[in-house]
């Protein structure tokens, strides 16, 4: 990966991050296409931007979100 891939990528990350922790659903919303898949662990499977959308502006409100993406192996 590129270092301006790797940029990217955090970017994104962080897009997200902001848009999780105000629960934003029209910027969540942007991160996705219209026929994403969202598999959480141990939940159901939610396909479709609006679905996605609506299961992260369910949260609670958050302290603090972090990522940060790293290169693997």
């Amino acid at each position: 990966m590129t270092a301006d891939e790797l940029a990217e990528h955090q970017a994104s990350a962080d897009a997200f991050g902001k848009a999780f922790l105000a629960l934003d659903g029209a910027a969540l919303g942007e991160l996705y296409t219209d026929d994403a898949v969202l598999m959480p662990a141990m939940a159901p499977t939610f396909e479709g931007k609006e679905a996605i959308v609506s299961v992260f502006t369910q949260f609670e409100p958050l302290a603090g979100f972090e990522s940060t993406i790293e290169e693997g192996i």
